[in-house]
């Protein structure tokens, strides 16, 4: 059952940007005036920028909205919003630490951090993953599935599909896939990924998985440090009030392809907006460095390289980087 605060957002949200009287909401909802003006009032405190102005009523400015658990809680579909249990931070260390946080004190399938500012960000192969304030979207989504340890690769390409799908729906911008867990817009990284994974060693299998999303939606004011200004971007140029929204059809569709991972389908959705298949990368593997061609992305998520002396090889392993020649 939605709350008042829930109720009330959700008019507000349709009748933007028109004013809606607190008479009116009231008459809605079967409310009192005074409890219109308490939810107003949390709302208003949560960040939401909610004018009010006499004979008219009350205006949601859309250009003002935060990442909210309300609001996110609202874009989700019914059968979605009864399984995800939602935390929203405005800020964290990381989200996949305080997912693992959660883990260890007994947080369900499909529990999700959410957060619009990291102060630890996490990326691959110990790498911090730029996260400033108020211009990116992080979350991270706890998954308990029992999946075979090989299977790691392969459930970070389906979030890869999923999270490159939910952006492509906010923008005409061709977002392509670089294996294993970064998207690139016109040659720079735009949404990272980090998978992270709970074991048993009795079975041999992932009990759980972290899937850790990180997305610049738009630059911060002062531009990208001068250290990746070169390789990072953002999707939109300037503050967007579609956040909630984003975050919320972001949710449902990793949580969907996540429990179709049995449809090795995703795999061509991966591979038609690969920008690593066919071309030339430079590998590293430890202490190993050597140019490649990319021939293959196998069903597992592994990519197949003929390297510069004529040979094969696979490539499945979380410690590989790679890098597309330019």
């Amino acid at each position: 059952m939605k709350t008042t605060r829930e109720q009330v957002l959700r008019i507000l949200k349709e009748k933007s940007p028109a004013a809606v009287s607190g008479e009116q909401i009231a008459s809605e909802l079967d409310l009192s005036r005074a409890a219109v003006w308490k939810a107003i009032r949390s709302l208003r405190s949560g960040g939401f920028q909610i004018t009010s102005k006499p004979s008219l009523g009350y205006t949601l400015t859309e250009g003002s909205y935060r990442l909210s658990e309300e609001d996110i809680s609202l874009n989700l579909s019914p059968s979605w919003k009864d399984r995800v249990s939602l935390k929203v931070l405005e800020t964290v260390d990381s989200t996949n630490q305080e997912a693992k946080r959660l883990l260890a004190d007994g947080a369900g399938d499909l529990a999700v951090v959410l957060s619009s500012h990291q102060t630890k960000g996490k990326g691959r192969l110990g790498r911090t993953f730029y996260s400033p304030p108020g211009t990116g979207l992080y979350l991270s989504v706890i998954v308990k599935r029992e999946l075979d340890m090989s299977d790691a690769i392969l459930v970070t390409s389906a979030a890869a599909v999923a999270v490159r799908e939910t952006l492509s729906v906010y923008t005409d911008r061709d977002i392509g896939i670089k294996w294993v867990n970064d998207l690139y817009i016109e040659g720079k990284k735009v949404s990272g990924i980090l998978t992270e994974g709970t074991s048993s060693f009795e079975s041999g299998k992932m009990e759980s998985m972290i899937i850790g999303i990180g997305i610049n939606l738009f630059p911060p004011e002062e531009g990208f440090p001068e250290e990746i200004r070169n390789i990072a971007t953002a999707l939109f140029e300037s503050p967007t009030p579609q956040v909630n929204t984003i975050a919320a059809s972001l949710i449902e569709h990793v949580a969907a392809i996540l429990e179709q991972l049995h449809d090795r389908s995703v795999m061509d959705r991966y591979r038609n907006h690969s920008i690593v298949l066919d071309r030339t990368v430079s590998v590293t593997q430890g202490s190993l460095s050597y140019t490649a061609t990319v021939t293959a992305i196998n069903n597992d998520g592994s990519l197949t390289v003929t390297d510069d002396q004529g040979e094969k090889r696979l490539l499945n392993s979380g410690e590989i980087s790679l890098r597309v020649a330019e």
